[in-house]
């Protein structure tokens, strides 16, 4: 053994909120364990290349242009998770380089966002395979079959009904903890609006902030932002496009062609919690990292074509509890903006019923979990 690792982080590139679980809980670590000894990888690079290149591909192209199909395997590797021909194709893919990073620097404790490796150590351990604790992080509002791992120590779930249907497949409800999913700080500090407004030297006008996915996976923003500059109500528009070059690029060309509502368009952004909290109203994608930065801000939430699988899911678990509206098209988008726009009550109770949901201090808790255990571990070990 070379040297000791105090905490592993195992993401996977499979949209960009797994990665972000990890940075918020790598942000805590850091903070309440100043000096640990952090490593977070994507688990992609330890599968083949042309494995890994491939499925992300498949992933993007699915989610963007077929979001149907992507509905269909979706639901189909909920079904065949964990069974023994699936388990062992996952098991597969990776264990070699793994277990090796185990043996070299033995981490004291293991903390997954993404189920691919969640569902690798959680089969090394069933084989009797040397494993410290592992913690498994739940990334969206409704239960994929892949998460369901029995052989975890611990783990951290959005939800109480997510925390009742893993203890339905047999876990231990004692190793699962109702944490919500994990968020930046950045997204647990909320100040008013029009300040928020002036820290970054915008008008003081009606905002409303169109989030694409950091993938450029959410389809249909050119068409909405179209039918959004027909509005005879007065807003300004924000576009953030991440990395979809493409798309800012179309979008720029919509500037010139109106003179009534100022648009601003945007590539990929670091303070992207400054901008929300200077937004009155939040147009995005239903993923489970982003949906909880915005609920953890209080932001008044519209849903825009989420696509079917843990989106709709998310979106669905979200507006039964009134605290986010979806639109599917951009006619019913450009609607229900004008419609929130003149109404305060209506943002207000929406806003207000997002920030009974929001659990913003999740990645705090998961992370001073992991100093605890590291820090029973150090003491196993001196003794």
């Amino acid at each position: 053994m070379e040297q000791q690792l105090d905490v592993l982080l195992l993401s996977a590139g499979y949209g960009e909120g797994h990665h972000q679980a990890a940075r918020a809980i790598q942000e805590n670590l850091q903070r309440i364990w100043p000096g640990c000894q952090i490593t977070m990888m994507d688990y992609l690079e330890y599968i083949p290349d042309f494995i890994g290149q491939a499925t992300v591909g498949l992933y993007k192209a699915m989610s963007k242009h077929s979001p149907w199909m992507y509905a269909g395997v979706y639901h189909l590797t909920s079904q065949i998770a964990g069974m023994w021909g699936w388990s062992h194709i996952e098991y597969s893919l990776g264990r070699r380089h793994l277990r090796h990073l185990i043996q070299t620097v033995y981490p004291k404790v293991i903390i997954c966002t993404h189920p691919l490796p969640m569902a690798v150590l959680s089969t090394m351990r069933r084989q009797n395979e040397k494993v410290p604790p592992v913690f498994g992080v739940v990334t969206d509002y409704v239960l994929h079959g892949e998460w369901i791992q029995s052989d975890l120590d611990r783990y951290y779930v959005p939800t109480r009904r997510m925390q009742q249907q893993l203890s339905e497949h047999g876990i231990d409800s004692k190793r699962i903890i109702v944490s919500g999913i994990p968020v930046r700080e950045a997204f647990s500090e909320t100040i008013d609006t029009h300040a928020a407004r002036a820290a970054l030297n915008w008008p003081d006008v009606p905002t409303v902030l169109f989030l694409s996915s950091a993938l450029g996976t959410l389809g249909g923003v050119v068409e909405a932002c179209q039918e959004l500059l027909l509005s005879r109500e007065y807003f300004r528009l924000v576009v953030i496009c991440g990395r979809d070059t493409t798309l800012a690029e179309k979008l720029r060309q919509l500037i010139a062609k109106d003179t009534f509502h100022p648009i601003e368009v945007l590539g990929y952004v670091h303070n992207i919690a400054d901008y929300m909290r200077a937004s009155d109203i939040i147009v995005t994608k239903a993923g489970g990292i982003t949906l909880s930065e915005a609920l953890s801000l209080q932001r008044t939430i519209v849903i825009y074509r989420p696509i079917p699988g843990q989106e709709s899911g998310n979106s669905r678990w979200a507006a039964q509890r009134g605290a986010v509206v979806i639109a599917k098209t951009p006619e019913t988008l450009c609607e229900q903006i004008e419609t929130l726009l003149a109404n305060d009550a209506l943002r207000i109770t929406l806003s207000t019923r997002a920030g009974h949901l929001a659990k913003p201090h999740a990645a705090r808790r998961i992370a001073s979990d992991a100093c605890e255990a590291a820090g029973k571990i150090n003491r196993m070990t001196r003794n």
